[in-house]
């Protein structure tokens, strides 16, 4: 008995001491009663939208509304750190000098698309394209033709499609390391007619972001369009570590594993004008980075490493530690309570146990002496 009764002991004191010891994670427990404002560039708005709309769904009560930030309206939208916004690269750039709090969310990146039907494509996949032909190609009219491209005879020419955009036509450059100004190919106004021109075109080679490529109803890539498999190491052929362009869902998974060149990845940010103090809008953030990481390749954005998440946690929490662990021991004595009922309990029975098993040893001793 005495041996139960240490075990149980124990057993409680383990209990208590880890009611005392563990953290509740504020953002466990978001506020009803609060109202998040969150604003959004417009690249981002369906996953904006996916997660207000999941962690609504699993808070209810919780008040969200999301606000379309335009290219215009960028400067001025900075005006209170009870308000969440997320920006791609375009629109943090404008705003990381003004901006005391910023946060990585997820990854994007720019993509090389080709015409599904080009005629080189078994070329294509079984060689890929190294950033040194591409860079050829990219800068000097005259080398810009497949055969250049792929090592071959062929003269057929490999029409070069971009958009209008300086950022997106600089970070192609710093991955080719050209000059931006000294990229020949076509301009085109947005994506949206990139796209379009090289689901016409055989020969066509774009640059865009995996999030425009996505098709919604199939989560793989637009029909009429290829991804081009980029050769890194350069050694003529795609290697099985360079197999990452058969989908979408299997590049994502690459980029996050880092087999994608650095050069054409960007990050998703959180900012504000200074760190979040509102419980909703901290328990939001926090469920951004780690349950609704699963919203972002469904979207065309890559995920967060796990070093990345943990740093992300421990900085947005860093100032609520002392909150959350006095919440945590204001349960000590509701713990406490239980135990002794617990304790008294097993007394109780343990007594009317043994004094059961002595009344039948008793009776059975008796009919022996009869």
């Amino acid at each position: 008995m005495k041996t139960r009764i240490l075990i149980f002991i124990a057993f409680g004191m383990f209990c208590f001491g880890n009611v005392g010891s563990r953290k509740v994670l504020a953002y466990s427990i978001p506020k009803p009663e609060d109202s998040i404002r969150v604003y959004c560039s417009p690249d981002l708005y369906k996953l904006t939208s996916a997660w207000v709309n999941n962690f609504q769904n699993i808070n209810q009560g919780v008040k969200m509304k999301i606000f379309e930030v335009q290219e215009d309206q960028g400067d001025m939208v900075l005006y209170s750190n009870e308000n969440l916004y997320f920006f791609s690269e375009k629109y943090y750039s404008k705003q990381k000098n003004r901006s005391t709090f910023a946060m990585i969310v997820g990854v994007d990146a720019l993509v090389p698309i080709i015409n599904a039907k080009n005629p080189f494509v078994e070329d294509i996949n079984r060689k890929g394209v190294s950033k040194e032909k591409m860079s050829v190609a990219f800068r000097d009219p005259e080398n810009s033709n497949w055969g250049a491209i792929l090592g071959s005879t062929s003269n057929s020419p490999a029409n070069l499609y971009f958009i209008n955009d300086e950022l997106a036509k600089t970070e192609v450059a710093k991955y080719l390391n050209i000059e931006a100004s000294k990229i020949a190919g076509i301009n085109l106004r947005n994506e949206e007619c990139l796209i379009s021109d090289i689901q016409k075109d055989p020969y066509a080679i774009g640059f865009c972001k995996i999030a425009s490529v996505l098709d919604s109803k199939t989560n793989g890539i637009i029909q009429g369009l290829n991804l081009l498999p980029i050769d890194r190491n350069g050694n003529g052929i795609v290697d099985n570590n360079e197999r990452i362009y058969n989908d979408l869902n299997t590049l994502l998974r690459g980029i996050w594993i880092g087999k994608y060149p650095k050069e054409l990845c960007k990050n998703i940010y959180s900012i504000s004008s200074a760190k979040p103090t509102n419980e909703s809008a901290v328990a939001f953030l926090a469920w951004v980075i780690t349950d609704g990481q699963q919203y972002l390749n469904i979207n065309g954005f890559s995920g967060l490493a796990s070093n990345v998440i943990k740093t992300n946690i421990d900085n947005l929490l860093e100032k609520n530690d002392a909150v959350q662990t006095s919440q945590s021991w204001a349960v000590i004595p509701i713990a406490a309570a239980v135990l002794v009922i617990c304790l008294a309990l097993f007394f109780m029975v343990d007594f009317f146990v043994q004094r059961l098993k002595r009344s039948k040893f008793l009776v059975h001793e008796v009919v022996i002496d009869s």
